[in-house]
Parts: structure tokens; C-alpha cells; sequence
């Protein structure tokens, strides 16, 4: 029997989240076709339409599901405010069952708390799958019935070929026709210019010479692996749980400066390799109360959205230990920027992306990191709590051509009543 999630007592647990941070709005719909569940979290809209990548993971319950949803949405405005894109931020969630990898169906009429499993709420009917086409279909059609004040875009678990189907349903959408492993190399080189200003800024010098622990073997690993090697790194360990993409690694450097291994889901121990700088590159939250002891390395950066279960606190965990973590809204920022600067047409080694490397331009990645750990250092507070205590004036400004129209937008959805109209 399916249980089921009331409107009113989901409402009440996002809003006494301590990661409610002043949302804007949550909004939440069930496919019709696959009984899937949509969710678009959106925190800031001042600079313009909330960004954020729809992401689809495996949630073991809807607690978890909405404490990452609210947590990266900040993460996404943070980003953007960062790196002066006139948008705002969101995150968009499509859980999958941990079970089997089917969908969730959620009927809004009752909540049984933070605990209630993601599989309690299996269609049982048939044990229905949906197809990638029909579930990004409905997606599409999610983003539309948002009019605009949120924009799709592809992040963990979601493929090129998946946003072209949405692409084909919905203009509210970026990073359709796009390369996937170019784009972990672009976001790959922002990691390690975020790793080298770190390492200056604490009179190490740069990645030469320097070990670093790479978590994960997708594109983006593969593109810190690369940029750090080509910035001189002596050596990089890296662990994966995919053995095809681990034999691809060892393919291609053969073993020499590359020492890469296949590891089962719940082997962490790459976390703990004694090594300069470590990278997480596989999943969010994989730095937390359970990890944190046992890192070894001085550096954190991360090219993983979320790196930190609790930014705050982990963040303070790890300063107690004399690690420095960079927050990764500032190390992996080249994704969302690659995609905004796509609007407005594609060059070749596009400038308005690439200055986000020079250490001349006031915005970039280095200079931000450089910023962001000073301020933390001379308010002896973490980078996680600098990092926000600088983007507060860029948060309040509005878009200099539509101000406020997101906002309008939300509030017309709301007095239309969107929350009746959309299951």
C-alpha cells in the first residue's frame, strides 16, 4: 500500500529546516504518466531566474531529499553571486528508489516525518518504470508550468542526451547539444585554479610537486586529473566504483603519476589518503561528522556540488583540525558559468569564460579563493561563513533589466493557484 505526503505538513517541514534560509519558494509536482516526483527548489531570484541543475539520486528518505534540495539551492546562489552571473539560484531533484532504481509516486495527503523511506512511496501497480524520454518529458513540462522562474540544466545523473529531450519540450533549459566530457575538463580546470590559489595563499606555492586524492572517475575527476597534472602534481590517487571508467584511467596514464582502484560504494578511504590536497568528485555530503576524523589532507576542493553535508559545521570541524576547505561553489563554478555564457552564443575559447581563471580578473576563481580564505582568517570564522558574508551585497542587487520579474512570476503561480493545478 502507498503511503502518502500531505501539501500542508511537507510545507511545515521545509520551512522549520534550518537550511530554509529564506527560500522563495518550493515547488513540487507528480508526473502523471510515471508518478515520478518533480521538485524545484528555488532560494534567490534577484539577480534573475533561478539556475539550477536537476539532479537524480537514489534518496533513502524525503528528509534527506529536502535538506539537499534547500542546501543546494543556496549553494547555487552563492555560485552565481560569486561569479557575477546575473541569475539566481535553485536546484532541481528527481529521486529514484534506492531499491531499484524505479520511480517515486507521492499522492500530497499524509507525512510520517523525516524518516519516512523514499520506497514507501513505490507505485506498486506493475512496478512501473519510466523510460528517460517520458521522465524528462514531464520534467519539461515542470519547468513550463514555472513560467520561467527556473531554469533546467543537467547535473549528477542526468545525461546530455536526457536534457536534449527536455531541450526539445522546453526553452527554460541550458547544457542540451553540449559535450559532456568537455565540459568536465572546463569545470576541472577551475578546481585546480582553485586548488593553486589555496595552496599560494597559504605560501605553499602551486600543485607543483604536490599529491593529490581524487574522489570519483566521471568527467569531472577525469578533468581535475588533468588540469592538476598539467600544473605539475607528482602524483594522483583515485578511487571509483565503476571499474570501466577506473580502466580508462590506467589506460591512459599507465599507471605513472595516476594510481587509480576500483572500490566498493562504501569504501571511503580514499577520504583518508595522506596526500596535499583532496578533491571529492562523486556524490554530495561526502565530507561529514563520519569522515571528517579521519581526512588527512590540508586541502579540500571539492569538484562535487555539496561537498560538505553541512557546510557550516563540517566546515568548523575540519578548520579544528587544520584543514582549509574551499567551498565548492567557488571551485566548480565553471559548469554554471559555461552554461549562462552559452546564451548568448558559443566562441571558442570563449573570453567571458576563461577570465574566470585570471587571477587579474576581480571575479575569477583564484582571486575569490584568495578573498574568501583572508576574510575567514581575519574574522576567524570558516571559508564556508566568508564565502557568504561576501555575496551578501550581490545577492540584493537586482537584474538591471528585469528587476523583480522572477519574484512576480512566483507570486502570479501561487495566486493561481499552481499548487491545485499541478498533479
Amino acid at each position: 500500500m502507498c503511503l502518502t505526503l500531505s501539501s500542508f505538513q511537507v510545507a511545515d517541514h521545509i520551512v522549520k529546516n534550518p537550511f530554509f534560509m529564506n527560500h522563495k519558494a518550493v515547488f513540487m509536482a507528480v508526473g502523471k504518466d510515471t508518478g515520478l516526483l518533480h521538485t524545484g527548489f528555488i532560494h534567490s531570484t534577484n539577480r534573475g531566474p533561478a539556475a539550477g541543475g536537476v539532479k537524480r539520486f537514489a534518496y533513502d528518505s524525503v528528509g534527506a531529499l529536502v535538506q539537499d534540495g534547500l542546501q543546494q539551492s543556496v549553494s547555487s546562489s552563492l555560485k552565481a553571486a560569486h561569479a557575477g552571473l546575473w541569475v539566481g539560484g535553485g536546484k532541481i531533484l528527481i529521486p529514484l528508489l534506492p531499491s531499484d532504481m524505479s520511480c517515486v509516486f507521492v499522492n500530497p495527503t499524509t507525512l510520517d516525518g523525516d524518516a519516512l523511506p523514499m520506497d514507501a512511496c513505490a507505485v506498486a501497480a506493475g512496478g512501473r518504470k519510466a523510460s528517460n524520454t517520458k521522465v524528462f518529458e514531464e520534467h519539461a513540462a515542470f519547468i513550463n508550468g514555472l513560467q520561467g522562474c527556473m531554469i533546467s540544466a543537467r547535473d549528477m545523473g542526468v545525461t546530455v542526451e536526457d536534457m536534449n529531450i527536455v531541450a526539445q519540450h522546453t526553452p527554460f533549459c541550458t547544457w542540451a547539444s553540449c559535450n559532456a566530457a568537455a565540459q568536465g575538463q572546463l569545470v576541472g580546470q577551475g578546481v585546480a585554479a582553485a586548488m593553486e590559489a589555496a595552496l599560494a595563499w597559504a605560501g605553499e606555492g602551486g600543485l607543483t610537486d604536490k599529491r593529490v586524492a581524487v574522489m570519483g572517475a566521471g568527467h569531472v575527476a577525469k578533468g581535475v586529473i588533468q588540469a592538476v597534472l598539467e600544473r605539475g602534481a607528482k602524483e594522483v590517487e583515485v578511487t571509483d566504483t565503476n571499474a570501466q571508467r577506473i580502466a580508462e584511467l590506467n589506460q591512459i596514464y599507465g599507471g605513472q603519476r595516476v594510481l587509480a582502484r576500483v572500490v566498493p560504494a562504501w569504501d571511503m578511504s580514499i577520504l583518508t589518503a595522506d596526500v596535499d590536497v583532496l578533491s571529492p568528485c562523486a556524490f554530495s555530503g561526502a565530507i561529514n561528522p563520519l569522515t571528517v576524523p579521519s581526512v588527512r589532507a590540508r586541502f579540500i576542493v571539492g569538484g562535487a556540488n555539496h561537498t560538505l553535508l553541512d557546510p557550516i559545521r563540517d566546515s568548523k570541524a575540519l578548520a579544528q583540525r587544520g584543514v582549509t576547505c574551499v567551498p565548492d561553489h567557488i571551485s566548480n563554478r565553471l559548469a554554471l558559468v559555461s552554461s549562462n555564457v552559452r546564451q548568448a552564443g558559443i566562441l571558442m575559447n570563449d573570453p567571458e569564460i576563461w577570465k574566470h581563471l585570471d587571477p587579474k580578473y576581480p571575479l575569477s576563481i583564484p582571486t575569490t579563493v584568495k578573498n574568501v580564505l583572508t576574510l575567514a582568517k581575519e574574522e576567524g570564522c570558516t571559508p564556508a561563513e566568508a564565502s557568504v558574508r561576501l555575496t551578501q551585497d550581490a545577492l540584493k542587487q537586482m537584474h538591471p533589466i528585469w528587476p523583480g520579474r522572477s519574484e512576480m512570476i512566483i507570486k502570479d503561480l501561487i495566486c493561481d493557484g499552481w499548487a491545485n493545478n499541478s498533479n
